[in-house]
């Protein structure tokens, strides 16, 4: 794993008088205008690039803090920054577990840096305790650290900027692709020297001497003036802010990743960490979420690490339940003082009207993480989404028996935990919308259970118009026995688990593996509930002589569902033929709607 700050101590920068920041792979910086945000990222870029703003070097006249300015103090005026750096476990045993790297500056510009190692070692009573040590003459630490490549995007991303951003380009290609990219630039060469042969000829001989045209060495001035077009030619600089703003994150995505390829073997790692300030500015709020996303998909491969300033819940709400993801409030007092709070509960309040917004993000995000999702299925084979990984067990076996066919054709999809039947609905309208675009995929249907909340699912999705051009829900069909039991008064849930045969449930009871149900009344329809009430006979009298009686009594707890459906699956064809025949229906239909 490359290099991560763990720590962030800023002394005197600015707005900043002093702040401590305890630092994530994804670290998310939020506050009012005005807060310092931004501050914190030029640090950054000023202690990795000697820059504050992109080609604007450290002037101590502007850049020391203003309030510390005017205290009288017997210490020298210094801007110090501090970093502590986590460093791949290879480096640990020379360097210590961490590195603490200071630098400062002072009225005449850069003035001191130090490195020192942070070695965790054991107490005498058992505990441990940190031990600073020098970083010994034959570390390789120092080259591990200049493979760290801060990026610093500003808020304003302006057309200068982008331009820049696709001179870089040129200098990894030129790097990666040499061989192939110097062909090409000598094709290139050759084709204008072909082309514009007269005018050269005329030009040697009127002066006497040999000229040709040739390209410069340096082509990033030609790069920088490259365009992206979209298919009706459209260029890149013609188009809107929040056009431009998404290519951003992509080619600096493009960078690191190129830039990783060139590390020898045995040589210190490629470290990228971005400083990106306010990447909802110019996007409406969905592609806003879609960006958050993205850029957590980006960490910590290929980016190292992530620091956001932003206003926006669409990149802050991505620390919700979520430990990767660090977020904190930055703040002044009224005598200047910046302070940092990583209180989550408080965010929406002090963010003002943002908090509005806020409740709607998870929904629309999740809605966004389902489209990408779906989008990547369809092409080679139909999908089947169901409730959960027992159902996905027994639904693969039951196909494997009465659709052998099709078998290789169909991919059925759940999540690890916590599917059921809200993921189930989720999925189909995320694959319904993805395939209105695209109606060369396969279908897609669901499979829910045939209880309460599956047949509310139904009826949802039944609602949406054109819906079943694309996908269908079905509802987990009933064993024989179950059916019975529901005519007699006992609605017993159509779940997974009720629809197994007899002899299974009760061997699970001779092993002591059931557990009774809880709320038995619950499921009891109004006759037999007042027959217990209004006479003296018990549940037992009202269940003698039913074989479902066990399946009323008793239900199969949540950790033996996983081994019962592996144990039917294991079975032979024929022998589980006995325990599935109640899905060959369901089977046969759902093959009727995928393969038509």
């Amino acid at each position: 794993m490359p290099v991560k700050i763990a720590k962030i101590e800023i002394s005197n920068f600015r707005s900043i008088q002093k702040i401590v920041i305890d630092s994530s792979r994804l670290q998310i910086i939020v506050g009012n205008n005005d807060a310092g945000k931004s501050n914190i990222l030029r640090a950054l870029n000023l202690f990795f690039n000697g820059e504050t703003n992109p080609r604007e070097y450290f002037d101590f006249s502007t850049d020391y803090n203003i309030y510390t300015a005017g205290k009288e103090s017997k210490k020298a005026r210094e801007v110090k920054i501090k970093l502590l750096l986590e460093i791949p476990a290879s480096y640990q045993a020379t360097n210590g577990n961490v590195i603490e790297w200071t630098k400062s500056w002072r009225t005449n510009g850069f003035y001191d840096e130090k490195i020192v190692g942070i070695k965790s070692v054991s107490g005498p009573r058992g505990g441990r305790s940190n031990e600073r040590i020098d970083i010994p003459s034959r570390s390789n630490i120092r080259q591990l650290l200049n493979n760290v490549k801060y990026v610093y995007v500003p808020a304003i991303k302006d057309r200068e900027y982008i331009s820049n951003l696709r001179s870089e380009i040129y200098f990894v290609v030129n790097e990666v692709f040499n061989e192939n990219f110097n062909d090409s630039s000598r094709a290139f060469e050759s084709s204008i020297a072909e082309n514009l042969q007269e005018l050269t000829m005329e030009i040697s001989e009127s002066l006497g001497f040999k000229s040709a045209l040739s390209l410069p060495r340096d082509l990033s001035s030609l790069f920088g003036n490259l365009d992206f077009l979209n298919d009706m030619k459209i260029s890149l600089n013609e188009r809107g802010d929040g056009v431009k703003a998404r290519h951003i994150p992509l080619i600096l995505k493009y960078i690191a990743e190129k830039t990783k390829t060139l590390q020898a073997r045995g040589n210190p790692p490629y470290t990228f960490i971005w400083g990106y300030e306010e990447p909802e500015n110019n996007l409406e709020l969905t592609t806003a979420i879609k960006l958050a996303i993205q850029f957590k998909s980006f960490v910590p491969e290929p980016i190292s690490q992530l620091f956001i300033t932003t206003h926006s819940p669409a990149f802050y709400n991505l620390s919700k339940d979520n430990e990767s993801v660090n977020c904190v409030f930055i703040e002044k007092d009224s005598t200047d003082v910046t302070s940092c709070d990583s209180d989550f509960e408080l965010l929406d309040d002090r963010m003002g009207v943002m908090e509005l917004l806020s409740p709607y993000i998870d929904e629309v995000k999740s809605r966004i993480e389902n489209i990408e999702t779906v989008s990547q299925l369809g092409d080679k084979k139909a999908v089947i989404y169901v409730e959960g990984i027992s159902d996905k067990i027994i639904l693969e076996k039951a196909m494997s028996v009465y659709a052998p066919e099709h078998v290789n054709n169909i991919e059925i999809i759940t999540k690890d935990f916590s599917a059921g039947t809200n993921y189930v609905c989720d999925m189909l309208k995320a694959y319904f919308h993805m395939r209105k675009h695209h109606p060369d995929k396969f279908k897609c249907v669901g499979l829910v259970d045939a209880d309460e909340d599956g047949r509310k699912v139904r009826i949802e999705l039944g609602g949406i118009q054109d819906l079943g051009r694309s996908v269908k829900c079905f509802l987990l069909p009933l064993a024989p026995d179950v059916i019975k039991a529901k005519k007699e008064g006992f609605n017993i849930p159509g779940v997974l688990e009720s629809n197994y045969p007899i002899e299974i449930w009760q061997e699970e009871l001779k092993n002591g593996k059931l557990v009774k149900r809880d709320r038995v009344f619950d499921i009891l329809h109004e006759e037999n509930l007042n027959k217990l009430i209004q006479s003296s006979i018990s549940l037992e009298g009202l269940l003698a002589g039913k074989s479902y009686g066990i399946k009323v009594e008793y239900i199969i707890p949540k950790d033996r569902k996983i081994k019962l459906a592996n144990k039917i699956s294991q079975m032979s064809n024929d022998e589980s033929k006995v325990f599935l025949g109640y899905l060959e229906g369901v089977i046969k239909d759902i093959n009727a709607y995928l393969f038509p």
